[in-house]
C-alpha cells in the first residue's frame, strides 16, 4: 500500500533554534528539546504524534538555512558561544552550518555541492 503523506509545517524553526542556543546553554540537546515540545502540547496536526528528534533537528536546521534566515540563526549562535567564553567567526559560522545542510536540506550530493559553492 502506497502512503500519500502531505508534509505539513508545525513546527516553528526560529523557536526551536533560538531555545537550543539561547536558552539551553552548554546543556543543550535534540532530546531536551522534543520533551519541551511535548510538554508544551506540541503534535502532529495530521497524525496526532508527538515531534520526532529528527523533525525538530530538520525544522531547526532548515529555518537557519535559509538565506533570509542566516544572519539572524548567525547573531543568536554567536552570542549564545560568546556568553560560554568562545570566540566566534563567520567561518567558524560557515563550517557549522556546511555541516548541518547536507541533512538538513535532504540535498543529494549534486544539490549538496551547488549550495557549498553559494556560501
Amino acid at each position: 500500500m502506497r502512503y500519500n503523506i502531505k508534509h505539513y509545517k508545525y513546527l516553528d524553526g526560529e523557536e526551536l533554534f533560538r531555545k537550543y542556543f539561547e536558552e539551553m546553554g552548554t546543556a543543550r540537546s535534540i532530546s531536551r528539546l522534543v520533551k519541551w515540545c511535548i510538554s508544551r502540547g506540541i503534535k502532529n496536526p495530521l497524525t496526532g504524534k508527538p515531534p520526532t528528534r529528527m523533525g525538530v533537528w530538520k525544522s531547526m536546521w532548515r529555518w537557519a538555512l535559509l538565506p533570509e534566515n542566516k544572519e539572524k540563526a548567525f547573531d543568536i549562535f554567536k552570542k549564545s558561544l560568546s556568553a560560554e567564553g568562545e570566540f566566534v567567526v563567520v567561518e567558524k559560522w560557515n563550517e557549522y552550518i556546511d555541516s548541518k545542510a547536507v541533512h538538513g536540506l535532504q540535498f543529494g550530493p549534486k544539490k549538496y555541492e551547488e549550495f557549498i559553492k553559494t556560501q
